[in-house]
């Protein structure tokens, strides 16, 4: 039979007791704590996460636009080469046009006394026979009424002293110079060296200074280009 416990024991053993389940208890206040901050962390966490997928979802929405804008633009790319196509079908057109009515013009004025005197006093930009003569002294231009025959809007000339052949270089502002400029290269050297012909033309593009005779000294930019 066994003895019974005396009563230092039976408090030993409560006090026993008592030490593991106060230590019992601080772990569990322990893994408690633990766990909230655990869950602060995973809160955090997902909220950042949250943020990142708006950000993310923002930026496609933009991207999505920006790509749409991108999409009517080269849509509208693609129409430029034919209304290009449709812009040279109307020039041609009218290009036709304005050729058969100069032409017209051209065979009909010396018919017509009135016609004719507007049109000898319009052609060459507008300038008589007598003040082309004076402002270019030197030059032999065809006459008037040939030239209005052949062609409106083309200065023909006849012979020049070599030093006004040059200066005319500048001068002119007709549609034909470059035809000017290549018989100008072919013919000099019956009358000048091609020294002579460079000492001229950089006397003559140094000659114009003022900021409206630019045009002029690009004619003999362009004409060194020619030659």
């Amino acid at each position: 039979m066994e003895e019974p416990y005396s009563k230092s024991q039976i408090l030993a053993t409560n006090l026993k007791i008592k030490n593991e389940i106060d230590s019992y208890l601080e772990q569990r206040a322990t893994i408690q704590k633990n766990a909230v901050s655990l869950l602060k962390t995973i809160k955090m966490g997902n909220l950042e996460k949250q943020q990142m997928v708006e950000e993310l979802q923002k930026t496609l929405s933009d991207h999505e636009e920006e790509n749409t804008l991108l999409q009517a633009q080269i849509q509208e790319l693609q129409e430029i080469p034919s209304a290009l196509a449709s812009l040279r079908r109307e020039y041609m057109d009218i290009y036709k046009e304005t050729a058969s009515l100069r032409q017209f013009v051209s065979k009909k004025s010396f018919k017509n006394k009135k016609l004719k005197k507007v049109l000898l006093s319009q052609s060459e930009g507008n300038l008589s026979a007598s003040a082309k003569k004076t402002s270019h002294v030197g030059i032999t231009f065809e006459d008037d009424e040939r030239q209005l025959f052949k062609r409106l809007d083309v200065v023909q000339i006849n012979a020049g002293t070599p030093t006004k052949l040059v200066e005319w270089i500048a001068e002119s502002k007709t549609e034909d110079k470059m035809n000017y400029y290549t018989i100008l290269c072919l013919t000099y050297r019956y009358f000048m060296t091609s020294e002579e012909l460079l000492a001229k033309l950089v006397t003559l593009y140094h000659t114009y200074t003022n900021e409206e005779d630019k045009a002029k000294r690009m004619n003999v930019v362009n004409f060194l280009q020619h030659w």
